[in-house]
């Protein structure tokens, strides 16, 4: 029995179009996300192009609107709001161009959507600053060229609709041999998959089914992937949402050119969505502070994406957050990786290491008097983080800042419950560290360095917990007008301490909440009992390592470090600069030492 005929799309049939659309898309996610190895292996076109289009799904499904241009303009607002990745940016942009072509349209027919199809296709290639063949931009110029081919030849969306999305699946085919990535890895693109997908799912609003697209066998896929892995040149996928008033979408992008790949700039004049892959997201956000105001920003860490896609199987994951602090070469060596915490100054937000580095927040601080605040990162962030290892067959161990400093420790409990909920994950488990800075940087560097030499997962959870243990810290600030500003000491406090000349070492107790660890008259004094204090908290210990970490005090740290090698031969001690989160409550000046002591928090 042939379909019945449809001579007309509405915006009711549009909307129906795109809920099925994203249902396809949603079910076919973990697919798409296992083949994604252009522009980055790192395992996520699939769920963005999901969450891009659930936005737009959540959105037209209820709306009772009928003209099909403003049901496109709907569609469009949201894809943009939504949108996350490279091809959520292209596909909002696509929505973008579409809807401006249908336009003022009650309805539009078959020669009317060739023409829209033509204007979305369009645009999404102008959204790119280098557009690649054999990606997901191919496969909608496909698409739009046949629809607008066909169009003049029949009337029936029914007959025109099957036509168009048979020509994108053979250009999906073709991407193979348009980019080499692909061919080498037997795959074809991931984001113009999805969008295959999302054609074959509308097909049910014009009255035809599709045979769906069969990829290669999953095993298959898999281990021509695992070949095929790129370095990672530009680390940060970076977005930003900004808005303001005649914003000029090609200035910016031509602005991002010189910082990294992958730049897509989607929307319109009054509010745009930039996407770009980068090595410092603080350098894009500055670029694009010039041209309007940043509402909202994301930060995505490719290479850590990339490590849990291709960790060795069973080997746990260690995370942790930016309130550890260890040098980069460490967290890189020994596969570390850290899920940023928030600094709030004045009206922005930065991502902790990412978006701000310790010399760009001195700067400021030394430019203004604003109150440095700090949040702990959403359970989302978490939970992205956890999973793409625990869906990989990766246990997790989350070794977070102590609980009782900060809203970490429970951000990362949520977000694990919230995935062992879901269920068919290798194991996650999130342990309080007790600790801050360099204390609790070297629990993490014991807990990866069991899961390096092959520990199970309860294995790198005990050398973990017997490291809690034994982490100490102790830290002494020049001054406490930054407690103070932070609200950790009170004004009468400080006032009593310089009354008196004395400068507080402060520690953190068996639980992890922070006390007084004694005290000295002037801030040389106090430097030095934190180097007595270490010497004797790790005396027996034939090999101690210990952690300083500084705030804008480089040489001071350098020479608490070589008075600790000095008095204790066969020692090891690193500096780090502490993270911007910390720095805002310690004021510059500020320097710590953390070690393993030779006995647990507590005991004599």
């Amino acid at each position: 029995m042939s379909a019945a005929r449809v001579a007309y799309l509405d915006g009711r049939r549009l909307a129906r179009a795109l809920v099925a659309g994203a249902r396809a898309v949603a079910g076919r996610r973990a697919e798409l996300d296992r083949i994604n190895v252009f522009p980055v292996a790192d395992n996520d076109t699939g769920s963005n192009l999901a969450a891009t289009l659930a936005r737009v799904s959540a959105a037209v499904a209820v709306s009772r609107e009928r003209d099909v241009g403003r049901v496109a303009r709907l569609a469009a607002d949201e894809a943009l709001m939504g949108s996350r990745g490279n091809s959520g940016a292209i596909l909002a942009q696509l929505l973008e161009g579409f809807a401006a072509g249908a336009a003022g349209a009650p309805r539009l027919s078959t020669r009317g959507f060739g023409a829209a199809a033509a204007a979305g296709a369009a645009a999404s290639r102008e959204a790119m600053a280098r557009p690649r063949e054999g990606t997901i931009l191919s496969v909608v110029a496909a698409f739009a060229e046949e629809a607008a081919r066909r169009a003049p030849e029949t009337a029936d969306f029914a007959v025109l609709f099957p036509l168009a999305v048979a020509e994108a699946k053979r250009a999906l085919l073709r991407t193979v041999e348009q980019l080499e990535v692909l061919r080498r890895a037997g795959v074809v693109d991931a984001g113009a998959q999805g969008f295959v997908y999302l054609l074959e799912g509308a097909l049910a609003a014009f009255g035809r089914g599709a045979e769906p697209f069969a990829p290669p066998p999953e095993d298959r896929v898999e281990a021509r992937i695992r070949e095929a892995r790129e370095s990672i040149l530009f680390r940060y996928c970076t977005e930003a949402l900004v808005t303001g008033a005649r914003l000029d979408r090609d200035a910016l992008r031509r602005a991002l050119a010189p910082l990294g790949d992958s730049i897509a700039v989607v929307g319109g004049a009054s509010r745009l969505r930039v996407h770009v892959h980068l090595n410092r997201p603080e350098d894009a956000f500055a670029v694009v502070r010039r041209f309007g105001d940043v509402v909202e920003t994301k930060v995505e860490d490719m290479r850590a994406q990339h490590v849990g896609r291709f960790a060795a199987p069973g080997r746990v994951a260690v995370v942790t957050d930016s309130a550890c602090d260890l040098p980069d070469a460490v967290l890189e060596s020994e596969g570390i990786t850290v899920v940023p915490l928030r600094l709030l100054l004045g009206d922005e937000t930065f991502l902790d290491k990412v978006t701000i580095t310790p010399a760009e927040f001195h700067r400021r601080l030394s430019e203004g008097r604003f109150v440095a605040k700090t949040s702990q990162p959403p359970p989302a962030d978490f939970r992205e983080v956890y999973g793409a290892f625990a869906a990989h067959g990766a246990p997790v161990l989350g070794i977070h800042v102590s609980g009782a400093l900060s809203g970490t420790f429970s951000a990362a409990l949520t977000a694990a419950g919230s995935l062992r909920a879901d269920g068919g994950l290798a194991p996650i488990a999130v342990l309080d560290s007790r600790n801050v800075s360099v204390g609790q940087g070297l629990v993490v560097r014991e807990a990866a360095r069991a899961a390096r030499g092959g520990a199970t997962h309860a294995e790198v959870l005990a050398v973990a917990a017997s490291a809690v243990s034994r982490a100490r810290l102790y830290a002494a600030v020049p001054s406490l007008d930054m407690l103070v500003r932070g609200g950790r000491v009170t004004a009468g406090q400080r006032a009593l301490a310089n009354a008196l000349g004395v400068v507080p070492l402060l520690t953190l107790d068996p639980s992890g909440r922070a006390r007084a660890g004694g005290a000295s008259r002037g801030f040389p004094r106090a430097c030095a009992k934190l180097v007595g204090k270490a010497l004797a908290r790790t005396r027996g210990l034939p090999a101690p390592t210990f952690g300083v970490a500084h705030f804008e005090a480089p040489s001071l740290a350098e020479r608490i470090a070589e008075e600790l090698l000095s008095r204790r031969p066969g020692s090891d001690a690193f500096i780090v600069e502490v993270a911007p989160v910390l720095a805002a409550h310690a004021g510059p000046g500020a320097v710590a030492v953390g070690f393993l002591g030779s006995r647990a928090r507590g005991s004599h």
